[in-house]
């Protein structure tokens, strides 16, 4: 399941864990129907690229608990996370991979309301910023947690890789 998690940052990791742990939280339900779409049964191995902090991992290892869970991440503190959690975190290759996109569209509550607080929060203080944008992400934070219209939506990309066999093989593994 790659979350779209290429964009850790070195400092702040504990901010970071938290954002990525709303966003499942979040998200969490809309998983589910990723996971529906891959039309993926049962699995002997998963693969979830860009691991994170495993809600996705975790997830996928309670949709397919006969299955070795395989986490890859490129943020070396992300890696031991999940191995503190029991994954392996090793690399798999061999597939053959389709790709699919969901858009999903979450209840405001107040997980959601934090979730994009830390989101403003992060942006407002990238350099690529003009000091217009600055501001508005700035006001948009003293306007939290009451006063903003949210709408939480994500768009997921899935990409199921299945070992190359005949078709009426079952499936074997699936990979994000």
């Amino acid at each position: 399941m790659s979350m779209d998690h290429q964009h850790h940052q070195r400092s702040g990791s504990h901010d970071q864990h938290r954002v990525l742990d709303l966003d499942a939280e979040v998200f969490g339900d809309h998983l589910t129907s990723v996971l529906d779409l891959t039309g993926v049964p049962a699995a002997r191995s998963v693969v979830d690229l860009g691991a994170g902090t495993g809600a996705g991992s975790r997830l996928l290892r309670e949709r397919y608990p006969d299955a070795a869970v395989t986490c890859v991440d490129n943020d070396p503190q992300m890696l031991e996370l999940l191995r503190e959690q029991g994954f392996a975190v090793v690399e798999a290759a061999g597939f053959r991979v389709t790709q699919s996109e969901v858009t999903s569209i979450a209840p405001v509550t107040p997980a959601a309301r934090e979730y994009a607080q830390q989101w403003f929060a992060r942006f407002s203080h990238l350099a690529a910023l003009t000091a217009d944008d600055r501001d508005a992400a700035e006001d948009m934070l003293e306007r939290f947690p009451d006063d903003v219209e949210l709408e939480p939506r994500a768009t997921r990309t899935a990409w199921v890789a299945t070992p190359a066999q005949t078709q009426d093989q079952p499936y074997q593994s699936a990979r994000w």
